[in-house]
């Protein structure tokens, strides 16, 4: 069967994922299950095969099938948790050297649609009291989604020793078929150094501030290696404030200072890296405070 495209869905919860560059940045890519690796899933009240069908162009997927069965489940939980769980290799359990975990799942079921909560996500960091749980809401039936997910949203992913994807069968009717192939489970990072997630802290700002702040975060630069963010004010067309910042990777707030007089309008503050840049608007007025 061919596989049916969706649109990409981007699970960043508002957070911006590129750079307004013409080309997107070249992204570096880790499967931690490819489609082929069934016998390395534990399910549980459903069954893990592998698959061709929706599959990308490795022609591998991994299919969780489950029957919901409102009678048959856990002795003392007969409306159970389907799953399937995988203990990854030790060298794929440190995924601090990545930007974002990335999901390819294709849905089928005989229900009409899905419910609001169709499928669960765990990854233990490092174990079940601390772990990161998401719920799929982005699944749709009959559809390929894409989720990438930010790994600054998922605390201590320096040490992820089990993965697993459950549904409960309380939120699906007694009958309903679920097939969801799961074509890949991957992390990704940068290629090159980029900045992502860019805004300045001050949309709107005095005339007469002295500063102007920034917020980003910076990818793709190797452990306890440094990049240099320029960044430029332009009102009207020129150049009113500028600054460079030598920076690790991670999250951070960096200010301009600025010491030409600005006019109440707008401005761009332009951040730039390497052939990578982006621009946002900041809206000056007039100070309360001034002559």
């Amino acid at each position: 069967m061919r596989r049916q495209q969706a649109a990409p869905v981007i699970a960043a919860l508002g957070v911006a994922l590129a750079a307004a560059a013409q080309e997107a940045p070249r992204m570096e890519r880790v499967s931690i299950e490819d489609g082929s690796g069934a016998a390395r899933w534990g399910p549980a009240e459903a069954t893990v095969e592998q698959s061709a069908e929706f599959a990308g162009p490795d022609g591998k997927s991994l299919c969780l099938h489950i029957d919901v069965d409102h009678t048959a489940g856990e002795p003392n939980y007969p409306v159970g948790w389907p799953r399937m769980a995988l203990k990854p290799p030790p060298e794929m359990q440190d995924w601090s050297r990545f930007d974002f975990l990335e999901l390819v799942i294709h849905t089928e079921t005989s229900r009409e649609a899905l419910p609001a909560t169709p499928l669960g996500f765990i990854a233990h960091t490092p174990d079940k009291a601390n772990a990161y749980n998401r719920t799929l809401t982005e699944l749709r039936k009959g559809e390929t989604t894409t989720l990438t997910i930010p790994l600054s949203q998922i605390p201590r992913h320096n040490l992820v020793p089990h993965l697993q994807f459950y549904i409960s069968e309380s939120n699906y009717r007694h009958g309903d078929v679920l097939d969801f192939y799961i074509d890949d489970l991957a992390l990704t990072r940068y290629a090159a150094p980029t900045v992502s997630d860019f805004a300045p802290l001050q949309s709107i700002a005095f005339a007469d501030a002295a500063t102007l702040g920034a917020r980003f975060r910076l990818l793709g630069v190797e452990e306890g290696k440094t990049a240099v963010v320029q960044a430029v004010l332009r009102q009207g067309g020129a150049t009113v404030a500028d600054a460079e910042w030598e920076l690790l990777r991670g999250e951070h707030e960096a200010w301009l200072s600025l010491t030409t007089p600005l006019k109440p309008g707008g401005a761009d503050l332009e951040l730039s890296l390497g052939e990578s840049r982006q621009t946002a608007r900041v809206r000056f007025v007039a100070s309360p405070y001034g002559d």
